[in-house]
């Protein structure tokens, strides 16, 4: 078994049109399924930029929260929109006020008797100091 011959046209002694057209096809096949994969493979992986959560996004996650009265909760959720405000406006806020003015929360919640809700600086954080 060797190599398998290609038919001649036989008034001309060379390989038929078809035999060419089928030969050509085959040598350029790879070179197409390459350039189909080269075009691709840049896109499968391609992971979307995080987008910072908005006002609006925000606002409704903590809606619910900031009306019970557990000031755990109040501290968790005023952290929570004091980071997403950090996310969004690249820096922190100078009062806490300003997460109600901006849209990231709908009120500020009733700190516990004889404590004040204060933005930590350093931590990044929402905290209860006393008054």
């Amino acid at each position: 078994m060797g190599k398998p011959k290609l038919k001649e046209n036989h008034l001309t002694n060379r390989p038929s049109r078809r035999n060419c057209i089928q030969f050509h096809a085959m040598k350029l096949l790879p070179c197409l399924l390459l350039a189909a994969i080269a075009i691709t493979i840049p896109s499968c992986g391609a992971k979307k930029n995080p987008v910072a959560p908005g006002p609006n996004a925000a606002m409704e996650k903590f809606a619910a929260e900031l009306n019970g009265s557990d000031p755990e909760a109040h501290l968790r959720v005023l952290t929570e929109a004091l980071q997403a405000y950090m996310m969004t406006k690249n820096m922190l806020p100078k009062e806490l006020s300003e997460l109600v003015s901006s849209g990231f929360i709908p009120k500020l919640p009733a700190p516990p008797t004889g404590q004040k809700f204060e933005i930590d600086k350093s931590a990044a954080a929402v905290v209860l100091v006393a008054q």
